[in-house]
C-alpha cells in the first residue's frame, strides 16, 4: 500500500492567541492542563540551586502538518503541545503528558524528536508569523532548541530516563512546588494555584 506524503504546515500556526475551546469538555484532562499552562504563560526551569531558565510561551496545539481535507476522518495531524522561547529566543518544544497516561517514556522521546525535526523544517515560517502576530519585527529564533517532556512527577517513576539533559538534549520535567494540580472535584486547578505568582516552576528529573 502506497504511503501518503505528509505536507508540512506553512502558515496559520495559531500563535500568540487563544484558539479552540479554552474550557475543554474534560476538565480533568490533558487538554485542560495544557490550556491552563498557556494562560499562565511563563515557566521557570530550575536547573541548579536558585538558577532558572525563564520560558515565555508563544502558542499551544501548534499544527506541524496540513490537514487532509479529502479525508477528514484520517489520522490526526501532529501538533506541538506548547511552544515557547527563552531569554535568548531559543525555541522550546514541550510535549505534555497526563500523569496517569499509559504511554511509555521511550515512545514520548521518539515523538518529541520527530516534532523537532518537523519544526526545524518550518521554523522560519513560525518565526515570521510570530513577528506579525506580536508586532515584534526583529524577533529571531536562537540556534539552540530545548525539548521538554512535561508531566507530573509520578509519570517518570519506574521508567528509564534519558541521559542527563546536557547530553541527551531532552529535559524530563515535573511541576515544582505543586503536590497536586487537581482540586477536590478532580478538575485541573493549576491556574488557580499559580496565577498570583505569574509563572510555573519546573524541576528537571534527569539532571
Amino acid at each position: 500500500m502506497k504511503k501518503e506524503k505528509i505536507m508540512l504546515r506553512q502558515s496559520e500556526f495559531k500563535l500568540a492567541r487563544v484558539h479552540g475551546k479554552i474550557c475543554t469538555e474534560k476538565p480533568s484532562g490533558e487538554a485542560e492542563l495544557r490550556n491552563q499552562i498557556f494562560l499562565i504563560g511563563n515557566l521557570k526551569i530550575e536547573y541548579a540551586n536558585n538558577e532558572f531558565i525563564p520560558i515565555r510561551l508563544m502558542g499551544y496545539e501548534i499544527p506541524l502538518e496540513e490537514s487532509d481535507l479529502q479525508n477528514p476522518q484520517g489520522p490526526r495531524v501532529e501538533c506541538i503541545d506548547l511552544l515557547g522561547y527563552d531569554n535568548e529566543c531559543n525555541p522550546v518544544i514541550i510535549e505534555l503528558k497526563a500523569e496517569n497516561t499509559k504511554e511509555q517514556l521511550d515512545e514520548v522521546i521518539k515523538q518529541i524528536k520527530r516534532y523537532e525535526e518537523k519544526f526545524n523544517l518550518i521554523k522560519e515560517n513560525i518565526q515570521n508569523e510570530f513577528r506579525k502576530e506580536t508586532f515584534w519585527s526583529d524577533f529571531k529564533f536562537g540556534s539552540k532548541t530545548y525539548k521538554i517532556i512535561l508531566s507530573g512527577r509520578n509519570f517518570f517513576n519506574d521508567q528509564k530516563l534519558p541521559d542527563k539533559y546536557e547530553t541527551s538534549g531532552i529535559m524530563c520535567c515535573y511541576f515544582g512546588g505543586i503536590q497536586n494540580y487537581f482540586d477536590l472535584d478532580g478538575k485541573v486547578s493549576l491556574l488557580n494555584q499559580t496565577v498570583n505568582k505569574g509563572f510555573i516552576t519546573l524541576n528537571i528529573k534527569n539532571k
